[in-house]
């Protein structure tokens, strides 16, 4: 009984006493109205939501979400790069 919760807590201080991790990230919610008749009940089991089946007007807000999520993807490299700047001027001392 001991020893389960031994490893789990060895396991827990091993993981958490690694480097350090820092993540960036930004949510951003795309609300947009849909057409009733271009939703569907959802095909899977679980609570009845409804989802996009097929929707041509739909196209210019999935590229407005594409492009939130790249500048998302952007934001993050930028952040890397500054700390491996940073890294790396900490080794040069």
């Amino acid at each position: 009984m001991i020893r389960p919760a031994f490893i789990s807590l060895a396991v827990i201080f091993l993981l958490t006493s690694c480097a350090e991790t820092q993540y960036l990230t930004r949510t951003v919610y795309v609300r947009e109205p849909v057409p009733a008749e271009y939703l569907t009940p959802t095909p899977t089991p679980g609570p009845k939501v409804n989802v996009i089946d097929y929707c041509p007007d739909y196209v210019e807000t999935l590229k407005k979400t594409v492009k939130v999520c790249n500048d998302d993807k952007l934001d993050v490299l930028d952040w890397d790069k500054a700390q491996a700047e940073k890294v790396q001027e900490m080794n040069a001392k």
